[in-house]
């Protein structure tokens, strides 16, 4: 739903203002408005200090970061691009979307602000001939908007006032370790530790947020980046320790098995042995015996 955005087209004329998005998608030289968030189509690559080694065509999508909130619900599998330009990653740039010749997505802070930029413009690739355009569009918006969530993905503390309260019209505790009733202005300080949902100025975005006294990866209810299994979500670190011996199981393991494959032999090999002594020995007794002549009288 974007009837609550108003799109505005501004040239060197425009008496800038403060917005919360600006869409750069041609090398408009004029100073930009004022606005947190940046969204560049391939374009203006001087102005943020970004560098190419030259135009790629029909490259290949390789690696898309599926799990960030600009790609929900977006795929871009067998994506078809005309052309890309090979821009070398800035030190400060998280890499979304990978060609094999550098990003073709990428986000960056520049000036204090959030900057997504494509390397190549969208009406150069078949992206806009997909439903999943118009998710990406509208993650692009949300990404943009600000709401009770950029609240919550901070720390309450209790005894303390909410963060950006201007973002917030009111908040409600869910659970609480104390008993706290009805909804509480933003100004308001956190009354105790606990549970509280958190309702947008417009009404239409809530978010949860929990005050404590811990630390913040351990308080942000928002979606992660990264989850580590056991851990904070980041990426995993490189722990030494001490190798199980594994080779003692497989050396025991395979002299079980040959223990049950030579034992049958060497019984039966016994047994037949002491069959054949058995059969010699009575061999020997029966040769052994004197035998009687019979004659016969004439």
């Amino acid at each position: 739903d974007l009837g609550r955005f108003d799109l505005i087209v501004i040239d060197s004329n425009y008496d800038l203002g403060r917005f919360d998005l600006i869409v750069i998608d041609s090398n408009y030289e004029g100073a930009l408005p004022d606005a947190p968030k940046i969204l560049a189509l391939d374009a203006q690559m001087r102005r943020f200090g970004y560098a190419t080694t030259g135009l790629i065509r029909e490259p290949p999508v390789i690696r898309w970061e599926f799990d960030h909130p600009l790609f929900r619900f977006v795929s871009l599998d067998d994506l078809r691009i005309s052309g890309a330009r090979a821009t070398l990653l800035p030190p400060t740039g998280r890499s979304l979307a990978d060609m094999p010749d550098g990003p073709l997505i990428f986000e960056d802070e520049w000036d204090g602000r959030q900057v997504i930029y494509f390397t190549f413009h969208p009406d150069q690739s078949d992206l806009p001939l997909r439903v999943a355009f118009v998710n990406l569009v509208a993650n692009i918006v949300e990404w943009a908007q600000p709401s009770a969530a950029s609240v919550a993905n901070t720390r309450l503390t209790p005894g303390e006032p909410l963060p950006n309260p201007d973002l917030v019209s009111e908040y409600r505790p869910v659970e609480t370790a104390l008993p706290v009733t009805g909804s509480l202005a933003p100004t308001e300080s956190v009354p105790a530790a606990g549970v509280y949902r958190l309702t947008g100025v417009e009404g239409e975005s809530d978010a949860l947020a929990v005050a404590n006294l811990f630390a913040l990866n351990e308080t942000n209810l928002g979606a992660q980046t990264r989850l580590g299994v056991g851990a904070s979500a980041g990426w995993p670190e490189a722990v030494e320790v001490d190798d199980f011996p594994w080779w003692i199981l497989v050396c025991a393991a395979l002299g079980l098995l040959c223990l049950e494959w030579i034992l049958p032999m060497m019984l039966g090999w016994a047994e037949r042995r002491r069959f054949r002594n058995q059969r010699e020995a009575r061999a020997r007794s029966t040769a052994s015996k004197p035998v009687a002549a019979r004659g016969s009288n004439a």
